[in-house]
């Protein structure tokens, strides 16, 4: 046997794949399973938008009574403050969460305290946002944790109400509950740049600044631009044909 038999294997498996990917059908059929998957079924949820729900049943009857009850009774106000709220979620989820994955990935982190982080980020996807909230409620509520500790060590005398049912504690429980969500694509595509790319930007005289911003930030776009629109989607929710706009997530428990 000859060294030149060894590599024979990988040569194989290298040439399948380039076979199989040199035609020109891979992506226009990436492209129809992704419209089918993802455009379709918002297409058809925008569809029973003009529909309406009663007694439990879909009417299907086209009709405008849905977007025009946005106008009314406060429905409007509602649906414009829960956009304003899903945005400040996002944007203060985002700006929280790069950070640490960057450290995570690129700050020297250790493999086992990376593995016991990213393993605790992972745990809250086995339960439903409902649970992962209501916890909440026996921290922040007036005969929760912080007011008992607080009136124990006196430093207040009545238990303080502001912490639940308020527009802040459904900030706050948003942003708990997508923090794992914006933080794992991050990490991710971070993860995944070259250490030669950040050195050699270093070494052409770029500032840490100039180096985040025009190499790390440029090559992690994809996993910062995905987090965004999931932690969006979990601060709004609207029910086609209900004609209703609601707080979803934190507020069904705040």
């Amino acid at each position: 046997m000859t060294d030149d038999s060894l590599p024979l294997a990988p040569s194989v498996s290298r040439s399948l794949l380039a076979r199989m990917t040199s035609g020109g059908w891979v992506i226009p059929a990436f492209l129809v399973v992704w419209f089918a998957l993802v455009i379709v079924p918002l297409l058809v949820l925008f569809a029973y938008s003009f529909f309406e729900t009663r007694n439990y049943a879909t009417i299907y009857e086209p009709s405008l009574n849905t977007w025009i009850s946005l106008l009314e009774s406060g429905r409007l106000g509602v649906s414009l403050r829960t956009l304003r709220i899903a945005l400040t979620v996002t944007v203060i989820d985002l700006v929280i969460a790069f950070p640490f994955a960057l450290w995570l990935a690129k700050g020297g982190a250790s493999k086992s305290t990376r593995a016991v982080v990213i393993a605790l980020l992972t745990i809250p996807f086995f339960l439903d946002i409902s649970s992962r909230t209501i916890i909440w409620r026996a921290i922040l509520g007036e005969n929760g944790a912080i007011n008992a500790l607080l009136m124990q060590i006196g430093v207040i005398e009545t238990p303080m109400s502001w912490m639940l049912y308020t527009e802040w504690s459904v900030h706050f429980g948003l942003i708990i509950a997508s923090f794992p969500t914006m933080v794992l694509p991050i990490y991710l595509a971070i993860s995944i740049i070259d250490d030669a790319l950040i050195q050699a930007s270093g070494d052409l005289g770029a500032s840490p600044a100039q180096t985040l911003f025009r190499v790390i930030v440029p090559l992690a776009m994809p996993g910062i631009t995905l987090p965004p629109a999931s932690c969006s989607r979990s601060a709004w929710c609207w029910r086609p044909g209900s004609s209703r706009a609601c707080w979803a997530a934190a507020s069904s428990t705040f």
